[in-house]
């Protein structure tokens, strides 16, 4: 079975994973709108039962967000090598 590269949201919005990160035994799902680019957002994925993703607080947040950009620097700073 092949996994989906994309997720709806609680908002009912499809969001695309444009990049992932684990981080303290946790996964991280870098998400962007499929209809807005600029609407981006980072998920926390669970998995019990079933795999789903959920919120974070404001540290771990923090955190998982400057994690990304220092993953995706090379990108950000338009140095794709």
């Amino acid at each position: 079975m092949e996994e989906s590269n994309t997720v709806v949201l609680e908002n009912k919005e499809e969001y695309s994973i444009v990049d992932t990160l684990n981080y303290n035994n946790n996964e991280y799902y870098l998400l962007s709108n499929v209809n807005n680019l600029k609407d981006i957002c980072i998920r926390k994925v669970i998995e019990e039962d079933v795999k789903y993703i959920c919120r974070l607080g404001v540290e771990e947040l923090r955190t998982v967000y400057n994690m990304f950009l220092e993953k995706n620097k090379h990108i950000l700073e338009g140095n794709n090598e």
